[in-house]
């Protein structure tokens, strides 16, 4: 099938096609099994595949294994061929962090967590309550919190190195 050609839900393998639906935007949403992340999971001979992957595949867009399928319209159950392009790893970030996909602001809010609260108060806190607590107090993700007491807790843990084994 060229490139030229108009592609259809028709055009696409029985194992995607039965699971598929167009929507609105332009989409054809995966309806089977999703994974937590809302990526399609479909069971290809006792393999689990990506719907998209599949359909990339089928129309020539995946052209090499070891590259991933990405979604131009950033919704993850699509799987028209027209949304999805082959890229790197790399390059899959780097379309994610400018489409604001990505955050980047852990490390940033770390360093802004221990400028508001020391660790040992951090800690004495963590003792009495969540970090889901804690992190609405400061207005952020209870993961901030979590790594700003592990990097306390691991700056005075003493180092276990030329202990005997």
């Amino acid at each position: 099938m060229s490139q030229e050609q108009t592609r259809t839900i028709d055009d696409l393998p029985d194992v995607i096609r039965r699971r598929v639906v167009a929507v609105e935007s332009g989409c054809w949403e995966w309806t089977g099994g999703k994974s937590s992340k809302g990526y399609g999971r479909a069971n290809v001979a006792g393999k689990l595949e990506h719907p998209h992957r599949l359909s990339a595949r089928h129309f020539g867009i995946l052209t090499n294994e070891s590259l991933m399928v990405c979604h131009a319209c950033d919704n993850p159950p699509c799987c028209n061929p027209a949304h999805l392009f082959q890229c790197t790893r790399s390059e899959n970030m780097k379309d994610a962090a400018r489409k604001g996909r990505l955050d980047l602001g852990h490390r940033s809010q770390i360093k802004a967590m221990w400028n508001k609260l020391d660790g040992p108060t951090l800690a004495r806190r963590a003792a009495t309550e969540s970090l889901r607590q804690i992190a609405d107090s400061f207005g952020c993700n209870h993961k901030v919190i979590s790594r700003a007491l592990n990097a306390y807790l691991d700056s005075i843990t003493p180092s276990k190195q030329g202990a005997p084994q």
